[in-house]
Formats: structure tokens, sequence, C-alpha cells
């Protein structure tokens, strides 16, 4: 078995390659296959985390395009949307030139995941009556499901909120050598 996500204080949540199909243990010993779990976020904000953990794990040091590019294998030009918009929104500092690079503009404890992800994804609209008057179900106004999954939706929001940038990066010295950066 492979741990792949320990949330800090929290008991493990392993996946497991059985027979070519991957399940998701829970601690309750409940498992499910990883396929049907439908809930996703968009590349985008997957490849901004990424970049978020890489700079922070620079302990300091200047990011480089080309180094991000190349250790999680995504385009620059995919790279650089994402590292104007984090510096747009404050999370990143960038300077050109030969001494240029990537820094984060604030400590990783203070970059709270939940924000992040509400900055990348375009909307939190799971079902059409999330769309404010948009929405062409003859349920809506009596539907107990828009309630359901707003809760839900908050859950979701609030678990994230609970975590930062620096819990991301905690085991350090292996996400390092995972991307072939030097350990701290």
């Amino acid at each position: 078995m492979r741990a792949f996500f320990a949330a800090p204080g929290s008991e493990q949540i392993v996946f497991v390659n059985k027979d070519g199909v991957c399940y998701l243990y829970f601690p309750d010993r409940s498992f499910v296959a990883a396929e049907a779990l439908e809930l996703r976020l968009t590349t985008y904000t997957d490849y901004t985390l990424r970049v978020l953990m890489y700079v922070s794990l620079k302990n300091g040091e200047k990011a480089t395009m080309k180094g991000i590019c190349e250790s999680y294998g995504i385009s620059r030009n995919h790279v650089m949307k994402i590292v104007q918009d984090l510096a747009r929104e404050g999370l990143l500092e960038t300077s050109r030139g030969k001494t240029g690079g990537i820094l984060l503009a604030r400590a990783p404890e203070d970059i709270s995941l939940r924000k992040v992800i509400q900055k990348s994804e375009p909307d939190f609209r799971i079902v059409e009556c999330f769309e404010c008057g948009l929405s062409t179900c003859p349920l809506v106004g009596n539907c107990v499901l828009t309630g359901v999954l707003a809760e839900a939706m908050n859950a979701f929001l609030d678990v994230l909120g609970k975590y930062t940038l620096a819990d991301l990066v905690r085991p350090k010295n292996a996400l390092a050598r995972m991307l072939n950066l030097p350990e701290l």
C-alpha cells in the first residue's frame, strides 16, 4: 500500500492499486473505487497548487519557469499564465532577467488553500440551479437537493480553509526528492 494523502493530524487515506483498479481506503476501513469519485477541480487549479508547492519547496531561492515546467511536465504557456495570475493575486513575486525568478510573496502559512482554490476555479455551480435566475428546472424554490449540495460545497470549502500551503509541503525532503530539488 502506498499513502498518497495524509491530512495533518488525521489518519491516512490510502490509494491502493489492485488488479489495475485504484481504490480509496478511509480510516473507518470503508473504501470506494477512485474512478467513482467525480468531484474534480480544473487542471488550472491543479497546476496552480503545484506551482505554489514548487516555489515553496525552493525555500527562499528563486524558482524558474524552466524548473517548474521540467519538474511537472507542464507546458511553459500554462505555467506562465498561472505565475502571472498568482503574481496579480499577490501570492508570487516575479522578476525578469538573468537574476530573475519566482518567489512566494507571503509565508506558506499565510496562503489558504480555500482562497487559492476559490480564486483559481471558474465557478462552483455543480448543478444548474446554482446559477441564479438561469435554471430551467421546475423544482427550483422547493427542491431540497439545492440546499444539500450547497451545504456539501460549503463543507468542502471549510475543510480547505483549515489548510495552508505550508501543510501541503510538510514532507519537504520527500517532495523535494520527487521534484529533483535539493533536500532541505
